[in-house]
């Protein structure tokens, strides 16, 4: 609403404070929900802010498991290595002696020992040095298969080592995928709630476009009420005293509405067209 030129004995008329102080209650509800809408606005920032902290706070996480785990991985893969190169080793000596390794088992070459040392022993055996030697190669032949025994038991146990390995080392791989996999899982989900804060963050910004037009609104409303109250307290002033007719007390207020309008106009404020009109009008 914008201030008219009294036409009545009153600076101002009934109807005129009647609609800005409408327009007032109106500019004043419009702000309290422009207000809570921007409330609500910053509301949601701050979560999606608080989720965007937290994907990224998880994301660190699984990237340090990331590190821990490569270091877990080279451990393992060096220690894999280790034991295939002692198996391959083992083999390697099983292959060479295997082959000469005499007819029977550890059992029967001991019995075989046994006997040669009770002839040996046995005062009526004249043969010694030829049994002997026969022992000589006895025992050697048990001290290899005893430590192809031993050898192949390396080997079960080397090989049950790098099973164990092998299983570590396939968990890790597969701990480190399930991680790359969150990490990538939480780079499109910030993504995504960094889209829906900039959306609210521009539906804010139209907010307080809106919120500043509207309190610049009532600004002016009040502005105008001031005005128009005190035309109110003049007239009722001058009124009381008697000291004008009606018609000087028209001309008067006319006067300084006039003077009202023409400070407006040389300081380049918007003029009404009740303002224009006085200050263009003739004489």
């Amino acid at each position: 609403m914008t201030a008219t030129i009294p036409h009545n004995n009153s600076p101002n008329t009934g109807n005129q404070w009647a609609d800005l102080v409408t327009n007032k209650r109106q500019f004043a509800k419009e702000l309290r929900e422009i207000t809570d809408k921007i409330v609500e606005a910053d509301n949601t920032i701050s979560v999606y802010e608080q989720n965007i902290k937290t994907k990224k706070n998880e994301t660190k996480d699984c990237l340090h498991k990331i590190i821990l785990f490569k270091e877990d991985l080279r451990n393992f893969n060096s220690e894999l290595l280790a034991v295939s190169d002692k198996i391959s080793q083992s083999k390697g000596f099983l292959s060479v002696v295997e082959k000469r390794l005499p007819k029977g088992d550890e059992a029967e070459l001991i019995e075989n020992m046994n006997k040669l040392k009770e002839k040996i022993d046995s005062p009526d055996f004249q043969s010694k040095n030829d049994m002997l030697e026969q022992y000589r190669k006895a025992s050697m032949n048990l001290e290899a298969v005893k430590a192809v025994r031993t050898v192949r038991e390396q080997i079960t146990k080397l090989g049950d080592d790098s099973k164990n390995l092998s299983n570590k080392i396939m968990k890790i791989e597969a701990e480190m995928i399930s991680l790359e996999a969150r990490i990538s899982q939480n780079q499109v989900a910030i993504e995504k709630i960094l889209s829906s804060k900039n959306s609210i963050q521009e539906k804010r910004e139209a907010l307080m476009a809106e919120y500043n037009n509207v309190l610049s609104s009532l600004d002016g409303v009040n502005k105008k009420l001031d005005l128009l109250a005190s035309d109110r307290k003049k007239f009722s002033a001058t009124k009381q005293g008697g000291y004008y007719s009606s018609r000087d007390e028209y001309e008067s207020s006319m006067i300084e509405f006039k003077q009202r309008a023409e400070r407006k106009m040389k300081a380049g404020e918007k003029l009404t067209l009740d303002e224009l009109r006085i200050i263009f009008q003739e004489n």
